[in-house]
């Protein structure tokens, strides 16, 4: 007959809980930049390979960015890239030292910038 400790138990519960649990955590200084284009529907792809090129090519390879996401409007034709870096500063010292190349780059398309502090960060139940 297996015996199984009341103690031991409560450890395994409690550690499926705590891996059920969601991810819910407060992020430490991340800035978000939020960058949307408003073009016409023969533009997109145009867009979306300068972004992509720019992420490819330079943005990737700054220190203090983390991750970026290209979104493409699932009904239309408006372009979203959302980029994730740990400070501000570090977004700004990019975007200074990188404007010519920037602008040359998506300047036509008519970026609009969003700037955010990041509060919280959930992730997947799994």
């Amino acid at each position: 007959m297996l015996r199984i400790d009341r103690v031991a138990v409560s450890l395994i519960c409690a550690g499926l809980m705590a891996v059920a649990s969601p991810s819910i955590a407060e992020e430490k200084a991340m800035y978000a930049v939020i960058v949307e284009f408003d073009v016409a529907d023969e533009q997109t792809d145009a867009v979306v390979g300068s972004v992509e090129s720019l992420l490819s090519d330079l943005v990737r390879h700054q220190d203090g960015f983390v991750q970026a996401r290209l979104n493409r409007q699932a009904d239309g034709p408006k372009v979203v890239n959302y980029m994730l870096w740990e400070t501000g500063e570090a977004f700004n010292a990019f975007r200074v030292a990188n404007k010519d190349r920037i602008g040359e780059a998506i300047g036509q398309f008519g970026p609009k910038f969003t700037f955010y502090n990041v509060a919280r960060s959930i992730e997947a139940n799994r």
